[in-house]
């Protein structure tokens, strides 16, 4: 029997949509009382001692771009604390908050938050370095992170690098780790021998140099640090004579470390991190669904992303009427609290479409 097409939707997607990715929206919360901020630098589980840790403040579209705000020496366990205090007019800026940690050619990152809901403990390790690397490489300038004029894309990176790793506890960030990703797609695997090249430069000054020089763009500058190298692969994300696995630099420097797992048996296509978004934590096809088909996409200024539905979400073997919803999503993949969104002509907009068909 075919199904009455209409205009439910589960209410268990509700209660999903407030525990997605942990995040919400972005708070951007005024700060202008001193802070601190504790923690340790870490390669696997290890503490790594003797790292300058410094804490900086990047404040888009207004103020210093990059801005040191408080440093650190590592001790034996890895371990440091940071009082600190932003300067006086800029404390209701909102700056983003970076923690780097530096002992000789390693540097260690990680993009803890933004003003004061910045988390007062955090972990510095390889995969906050990727993720870190990863999420504003547009903004990588040697060893600082910013940007004078694009205040939403450095607001958005927070998040986006929180959906790779957890700048709270140093692991395997939520989105990443669960359906529809994880051991589902190759993302975690590429993620983790990424991490394991990094952990290969925090072992050895040779593996550094060899990841400077893998990282080096075609007629570019060689970088001088590993989050430049990271944020040059993002830019330049593959190798020829694929599938070669002796003609990518990066998948054998990748083979030299082992500590976090499961890595990738062979070399990848390219070395970019892609996330699965379905709009739960799910990767199977049913009613409560909040993606089915989705097709025509478009991106606004805040970098909000915004796409119909083709078909109204139904398991695979069950009719599945024209989409009737508008989808918005945060910029790092998240749904905004109160899609999807009906009416005002929506009716299975198609890729082909030239323009929505109005409802009857």
């Amino acid at each position: 029997m075919r199904a009455v097409c209409g205009r439910s939707f589960a209410l268990a997607m509700s209660s999903f949509l407030a525990a997605l990715f942990g995040l919400g929206s972005v708070s951007v919360v005024s700060q202008a009382r001193a802070a601190g901020i504790e923690g340790v630098v870490q390669s696997g589980a290890a503490g790594l001692s003797g790292y300058k840790v410094s804490l900086y403040a990047s404040f888009a579209g207004g103020g210093p771009s990059w801005r040191l705000v408080g440093s650190d020496v590592s001790d034996g366990a890895g371990r440091f604390a940071i009082a600190y205090s932003l300067p006086p007019g800029l404390a209701k800026k909102n700056p983003v908050l970076f923690v780097e940690a530096v002992r000789g050619s390693v540097l260690l990152a990680s993009a803890i938050g933004i003003g004061s809901s910045a988390p007062s403990s955090i972990v510095v390790n390889e995969r906050t370095t990727v993720a870190t690397a990863n999420a504003f490489a547009r903004f990588v300038d040697g060893s600082k992170i910013g940007s004078d004029s694009n205040v939403y894309g450095m607001i958005n990176g927070v998040p986006m690098a929180g959906n790779l790793a957890n700048p709270v506890t140093g692991e395997t960030g939520i989105v990443l780790a669960s359906l529809p990703n994880g051991t589902e797609t190759s993302t975690l695997a590429t993620f983790n021998s990424l991490a394991n090249v990094v952990a290969a430069c925090v072992a050895s000054a040779g593996n550094c140099a060899t990841l400077f020089d893998a990282a080096t763009p075609p007629g570019g500058s060689r970088p001088k640090n590993v989050v430049e190298a990271l944020a040059n692969i993002v830019r330049n994300p593959s190798y020829p004579d694929y599938p070669s696995n002796a003609s990518d630099p990066i998948f054998l420097l990748s083979q030299a470390n082992a500590t976090y797992q499961p890595t990738l048996a062979q070399r990848p296509t390219n070395w970019l991190l892609f996330l699965k978004i379905t709009g739960s934590f799910s990767s199977e096809q049913n009613s409560d669904n909040l993606m089915n088909g989705p097709g025509n996409f478009a991106i606004d200024e805040q970098g909000f992303a915004w796409a119909n539905n083709n078909a109204e979400p139904r398991p695979p073997n069950e009719f599945a009427c024209a989409g009737l919803r508008l989808l918005k999503f945060y910029p790092w993949g998240e749904p905004v609290s109160d899609t999807p969104y009906f009416g005002g002509g929506e009716y299975s907009v198609s890729p082909s479409s030239p323009s929505p068909s109005r409802s009857s």
